[in-house]
């Protein structure tokens, strides 16, 4: 895989990747073993949690298991697979996939590596029954990943601007208060209509 960023507190991160060349007949892998060392953070292992080893179909090989303490505690920790995976004729690509705890910062770096010769044992031919030596026997480390925490911010927006309103003026306004005065006015007549009042509603202006 190629060095990108990868989020903090968020599972199925992508901490690396290999790709795997097998000849002659499927094989079987009973132990593995990665480092993950950061450059920029300490007790890296207690914030490495939740790390599965996935194809590149997206299926679930071992794990998920949690990080354990390294050869250096201060920027090292180790992740251990002892699920069998059984790899079949031709090339696979894995992909080192797990959750960075909150502890990471923005712009902490994390490296990932693994060596087959030593940290991947229980190594056996599917057909023959063989046990088979995995190469090479130096390390290989995977593109080194930028942590980025995930954050949103929300602000007032300078649009619209303040505005103010107006109550409703105009005929609208007129013509409910010509409404209101003609209740009045024919209210008034029924009450003076024994005194002779026409009964006429008032004119209204």
């Amino acid at each position: 895989v190629s060095a990108s960023n990868v989020a903090i507190n968020q599972q199925n991160q992508t901490l690396g990747g290999w790709s795997i060349q097998v000849q002659g007949e499927p094989v079987s892998v009973g132990r593995m073993i990665f480092n993950i060392t950061s450059g920029s953070h300490t007790n890296v292992y207690t914030n490495i949690t939740s790390v599965s080893l996935v194809d590149q179909a997206g299926h679930v090989l071992a794990g998920p298991v949690d990080a354990t303490v390294g050869n250096n505690s201060l920027v090292n920790s180790i992740v251990t697979f002892t699920d069998t995976v059984t790899l079949p004729v031709g090339t696979t690509n894995i992909y080192l996939k797990g959750k960075l705890g909150t502890d990471f910062t923005t712009n902490d770096t994390i490296a990932a590596s693994t060596t087959p010769g030593t940290g991947w044992t229980t190594v056996t031919g599917q057909t023959t029954g063989r046990s088979l030596t995995v190469t090479p026997s130096s390390g290989l480390t995977s593109a080194s990943m930028t942590v980025k925490a995930v954050g949103l911010t929300i602000s007032v927006s300078t649009v619209p601007i303040a505005q103010r309103f107006q109550q409703p003026c105009g005929s609208e306004r007129h013509a409910r208060l010509s409404r209101l005065l003609l209740n009045k006015a024919m209210r008034s007549c029924q009450r003076r209509a024994l005194r002779g009042c026409d009964q006429h509603p008032a004119r209204i202006a």
